[in-house]
């Protein structure tokens, strides 16, 4: 079966074309890392892709969603460089939390084989399906330091996808980095702590998660940052919408009710400036101002 029966996601897509498009940018800085991205791409999105460039590509993107693609650089760098610090540290677990179309457990194989890390990837079925076609295409195999494990996580607990089904191979007492990227603000608040008390419960102290939220304020109105209204419309009428956000302020309280230690707390106007700015600290791009990222590690017990 092809990965043309399969459906992949619409956001999942989204976000992989932002990725494979900056391939293209002419500032060094500005290319994305996921230089593996453009093999995920729908039929529909690579046939966009060998005629899209940024630069006549940017002022539509701006209007569809503000600082989307910009954003993409940013986080997907602060994702690598957890990984690579946590592969460091000893971490030998690693589990993606609504994959899509993630590609780290292929960017970085060779740096996951050396340090005996294995990688287990979670997504609903469909995306999954689509994910792993398009995995056999290009590889021939799936990879054999890679599970693929589905779940909806308003359906699905992270016991249910990870501890019932033994083929997976999760390891509790291993040391783990979770990677939550593009999903908490889309679930519902139940499901969120879910998650976070698995992460609480379910992993040794020293395990790291590393996601991104929805600023609060935000989402309720109080305030507009760029590119959150556009967006907000936009995800209503696909049948997306965002539903959960967190306090800006009361981010280390929020993380320490399920045993978390903040790490790094990165606000959109420093991932600017650390990611999105040249030597002279020119700006090269403006991401939105509505999604902080955030590095934490589970504490023991008490």
């Amino acid at each position: 079966m092809a990965s043309s029966d399969f459906q992949p996601s619409p956001s999942s897509q989204g976000c992989t074309f932002l990725r494979a498009l900056s391939q293209f940018e002419r500032h060094p800085k500005l290319r994305n890392p996921d230089y593996l991205a453009g093999k995920f791409l729908s039929p529909t999105h690579h046939r966009l892709l060998k005629v899209a460039r940024p630069w006549w590509a940017h002022p539509i993107l701006k209007r569809v969603s503000p600082g989307a693609y910009f954003y993409q650089i940013s986080r997907i760098r602060f994702g690598d460089e957890a990984l690579l610090k946590a592969l460091e540290e000893g971490i030998r677990q690693v589990v993606i939390m609504g994959a899509g179309n993630d590609t780290r457990a292929f960017r970085f194989q060779d740096a996951l084989l050396r340090h005996k890390a294995r990688v287990i990837e979670l997504d609903i079925p469909s995306s999954q399906a689509w994910k792993t076609q398009k995995v056999i295409e290009y590889w021939g195999e799936l990879p054999g330091h890679v599970a693929y494990a589905p779940i909806d996580f308003n359906k699905t607990t992270l016991e249910q996808a990870l501890l019932e089904d033994s083929s997976v191979g999760y390891d509790p007492s291993a040391r783990t980095l979770f990677f939550w990227e593009g999903v908490c603000y889309y679930l519902d608040q139940e499901s969120v702590h879910k998650v976070l008390n698995f992460i609480r419960d379910s992993s040794p102290a020293q395990s790291t998660l590393v996601f991104d939220y929805f600023q609060q304020a935000a989402l309720e109105g109080r305030t507009s940052p760029y590119g959150a209204q556009t967006v907000m419309k936009r995800n209503r009428k696909k049948g997306e919408p965002f539903v959960f956000g967190i306090e800006e302020t009361l981010i280390e309280n929020f993380l320490s009710d399920h045993n978390l230690e903040l790490l790094t707390h990165m606000n959109p106007r420093d991932a600017t400036s650390h990611y999105l700015s040249d030597k002279a600290g020119g700006l090269l791009g403006k991401q939105h101002a509505y999604l902080n990222m955030v590095k934490a590690r589970t504490i023991p017990q008490t």
